[in-house]
């Protein structure tokens, strides 16, 4: 969906399991439920051969075009009596893994170096995610092993993104900054044509949003690879002037009528950051 042409791999440290069937919609994931990274105790299902060799075999849940989920299941042939399983959830270009508790089982290293190869030349994703509990007792070792096989770590920034996102809805995505140990800047987007849109509440600022939205647009540009970020507000509000000075100031410029991205609302004021700077100067 973001158009990369690599693939990136990327480790979420996240603070609670993302398991839960009744998660809240800001829960720090970007799925309503992923399947254990070792595989065990799905729930049967009908499944399609996607691949297999002398050592790899992937398959994949159905159906896949009723608005649910992609689950991918891979398995890989350590040795003639090991074989390494992990599932994953297919979205937007990306697989997320989650790391159940407790000890890597021997041979995941070898199964996971394969994933990561297949999801790279075969299917062209543009990252892998990999979380599991901040609070899980190997921590340290877990960062230490999938640092080691290439993974970045980002326990500042936190993207979701509602589901489906594939029945024609406007994509919700989500981000949470931790400011502090203590505090958390929160901004909700859409995303439509290769732009974000965020539109501001009326009241003040909270505390920490400058930083959450600084986050937001360096995750943007790097990351999902959008042409704009465009935000919105009211007109008519008293604070009007300060938040045009503010978000001047971040490098958003206002948007003058008639922008191709822009909806026509007159009551509502936008600026935009223009991330791509091939585009035409439009705004």
């Amino acid at each position: 969906m973001f158009g990369l042409c690599w693939m990136q791999k990327v480790l979420f440290v996240v603070e609670k399991a993302m398991c839960s069937e009744d998660r809240r919609q800001d829960a720090p994931h970007p799925l309503s439920k992923i399947p254990g990274g070792r595989g065990g105790g799905r729930d049967p299902s009908l499944s399609a051969l996607i691949y297999k060799d002398e050592k790899l075999t992937v398959t994949q849940d159905l159906p896949v075009n009723d608005g649910k989920p992609h689950i991918v299941h891979f398995q890989y042939e350590v040795t003639e009596v090991k074989v390494s399983s992990w599932d994953a959830v297919l979205s937007s270009q990306s697989l997320f893994i989650e790391i159940p508790d407790g000890v890597l089982a021997d041979g995941s290293k070898e199964g996971l170096l394969a994933l990561l190869e297949f999801a790279e030349e075969k299917m062209k994703v543009n990252y892998v995610f990999v979380c599991f509990r901040k609070g899980r007792e190997d921590r340290a070792p877990l960062l230490k092993t999938f640092s080691f096989l290439g993974f970045e770590i980002d326990e500042k920034l936190t993207v979701t993104q509602d589901l489906p996102v594939n029945d024609g809805k406007p994509h919700i995505v989500h981000f949470q900054y931790e400011v502090t140990e203590v505090k958390v800047s929160s901004w909700d987007a859409v995303l439509s044509s290769q732009s974000l849109f965020i539109e501001i509440p009326d009241g003040v600022l909270a505390d920490g949003s400058k930083e959450g939205l600084l986050a937001l647009l360096e995750f943007a540009e790097e990351k999902m690879k959008v042409n704009y970020v465009f935000v919105c507000f009211r007109k008519g509000r008293e604070d009007r002037a300060p938040l045009l000075k503010t978000f001047s100031f971040l490098g958003f410029e206002i948007v003058r009528p008639g922008h191709p991205c822009v909806p026509s609302r007159p009551d509502v004021m936008f600026m935009v950051y223009p991330l791509d700077q091939n585009l035409p100067n439009e705004h």
